[in-house]
């Protein structure tokens, strides 16, 4: 099974040093392999927290060859933030490229509590869908009326060293984590409630592992924490510094059982590590933890509610939400029945070790990714597909009349990928929208070449105003309210303040999917809350066409008609 788009666009960066953090690299190796180098193009966003640009795809390829991007999804790997500027840029990028490529555009989130901040909330609508790894945000996406799907982040474990060395009951016994250190992480609980549940177990360690290299207030803090239950008892080892991929793995291997029990987690790759590893984990059974605790070799410990998220420093001030908290009493139940019992679940783990490997194949994960790409892509590409409900009971959808001189295309002659038919005018069905589409007359058949003027009428409707049209009779004129304040209002849009939503009239050939012509306006550039524009575009006889009208922002659009006329 392939992916029915033939080239992307990415926005996002390569950090090989942040662990996880590499997530377009593992996309674009594991995920979208198949796509030839001239299909992929990379649209960064410069940002201080990226170390480098992804080397293995060109930068801006889809501006040097747009030809190679008729048919493109645009994918946004996107990174936790606290910055308003950079978010900011990001949906002017997202919409801009919206309007110019009409591409579905897709963010892919990784988020550790279970409430996104407003101003990221508002970047994230102004995707046509969000790609998820766990449900922690389900609530809270379903709630803001965000298109969400939810997909296993591909990582390659298969390249792991699957070979543990033998552990039993009576030799000295090593815990161990590996986490940054902020207080999320809860590195300090793990080493308070160790030292609690094997104070008299002189041969029972455990092994923190964490870097040096990036330092801040909370890795301060939790530092001078860890270091003073170190000073306590030499049961507690720390070793700050950066590893590189083999001497990590070779670190993990020394390990008898893993422990990660954080309070948020986007999607958790150390736990997984040590499970193809052979190690047994005890693992907080919350956020994305539960999307694999029901695995071989896991130790679950459970929450005791939760909390209001503060992942760091920078974070305080911003309303994002839950944390989860975990149950210390349980912890440490579970560290000494890990300990005790440790040669009957290392054996389990062995006997179903295949469960893990199937759980993470990553074949089936591509699959995944495939089918569910597809399925978007299907629903919000400006391509026409006759299994729209309308196609299948209306003719004209397949093959409209010939355009012999003057056409007013109006309802029926509408097609619409996110709004609904009410009386004679086509709405957007959502009063905060983040785009969408209406194709008037697809197919219209070109009697003779020349130029010809295509003139759109579109007419702007408040939620209220769309509620009163609903309800009255169709052909009142009552549909446009002319109300001058209100056209201030509509001026609000999630890419801020001082932005304006924007509307694209083009006229496409309906065989090649080339715009042959376009005019994109902002709201601000109305008079009043009806109005006509021209595009003017050459055609040839016997081309067919498509008139598409596509808006952005947060305002609910009317489309009248369209009429088309020859220019003599």
């Amino acid at each position: 099974m392939n992916f029915i788009f033939d080239s992307l666009i990415y926005n996002g960066f390569d950090n090989p040093q942040d662990g996880i953090g590499n997530h377009l690299a593992l996309l674009d190796r594991l995920v979208f392999d198949d796509f030839p180098q001239g299909q992929k193009s990379l649209s960064p966003i410069p940002h201080a927290g990226s170390l480098a640009p992804y080397g293995r795809v060109s930068e801006n390829q889809h501006l040097l060859t747009p030809d190679n991007f008729q048919r493109c999804l645009y994918l946004d790997v996107a990174r936790e933030t606290w910055d308003s500027e950079l978010i900011r840029s990001q949906m002017r990028k997202t919409l801009d490229h919206k309007r110019v490529f009409g591409c579905p555009t897709a963010i892919y989130l990784m988020w550790e509590s279970d409430k996104l901040w407003e101003q990221y909330a508002q970047m994230v609508e102004c995707y046509d869908f969000c790609i998820v790894t766990c449900s922690i945000l389900d609530e809270f996406l379903q709630a803001r009326g965000i298109d969400v799907i939810k997909l296993q982040h591909p990582y390659d474990f298969e390249k792991l060293n699957s070979i543990s060395k033998p552990t039993s009951s009576d030799v000295s016994f090593r815990f161990g984590v590996s986490s940054g250190l902020w207080s999320r992480k809860n590195a300090v609980l793990l080493a308070e409630e160790f030292l609690t549940a094997f104070e008299s177990q002189p041969d029972v360690s455990l092994s923190i592992h964490t870097r040096s290299d990036v330092t801040h207030t909370d890795y301060e803090d939790e530092y001078r924490r860890l270091s003073e239950l170190r000073d306590q008892s030499y049961q507690i080892q720390i070793l700050a510094q950066p590893l590189s991929r083999p001497d990590y793995i070779e670190w993990m291997r020394t390990l008898d059982a893993y422990c990660f029990v954080s309070a948020g987690e986007g999607y958790s790759v150390t736990p997984r590590e040590a499970l193809h590893l052979k190690k047994p984990v005890v693992l907080h059974d919350a956020h994305a933890h539960r999307e694999f605790a029901h695995l071989p070799g896991v130790l679950r410990v459970p929450s005791v509610g939760t909390k209001v998220a503060t992942p760091n420093v920078a974070a305080k001030g911003y309303d994002i939400g839950s944390d989860w908290s975990v149950d210390r009493a349980a912890l440490r139940e579970s560290l000494i029945v890990c300990r005790e019992s440790y040669n009957e679940i290392q054996r389990q783990l062995e006997e179903r070790y295949s469960e893990v490997l199937d759980y993470h194949d990553p074949a089936k994960i591509k699959l995944e990714w495939v089918r569910a790409l597809n399925q978007k892509f299907k629903k919000y590409s400006d391509s026409i597909h006759l299994s729209h409900p309308a196609a299948e009971s209306t003719p004209y959808l397949r093959s409209m009349p010939s355009i012999p001189g003057p056409m007013r295309l109006s309802s029926p002659h509408f097609t619409q990928k996110t709004g609904q038919l009410i009386g004679q005018r086509v709405y957007c069905n959502q009063s905060r929208h983040k785009a969408g589409m209406c194709l008037l007359g697809p197919g219209s058949l070109v009697e003779k070449s020349g130029d010809l003027s295509v003139r759109f009428n579109i007419a702007l409707l408040s939620a209220e105003q769309k509620s009163k049209t609903e309800n009255s009779n169709p052909n009142s004129n009552s549909v446009v309210m002319r109300h001058a304040g209100w056209i201030k209002n509509v001026l609000r849009n999630v890419t801020g303040e001082n932005s304006k939503p924007i509307l694209r009239l083009s006229v496409y050939d309906h065989i090649t999917k080339r715009e042959l012509g376009m005019k994109s306006l902002s709201i601000d550039e109305f008079r009043s809350l009806e109005q006509e524009f021209d595009v003017i575009v050459p055609v040839q006889v016997e081309q067919k066409l498509d008139f598409r009208v596509y808006w952005h922002g947060t305002t609910d659009t009317c489309v009248s008609s369209v009429l088309v006329n020859y220019l003599d």
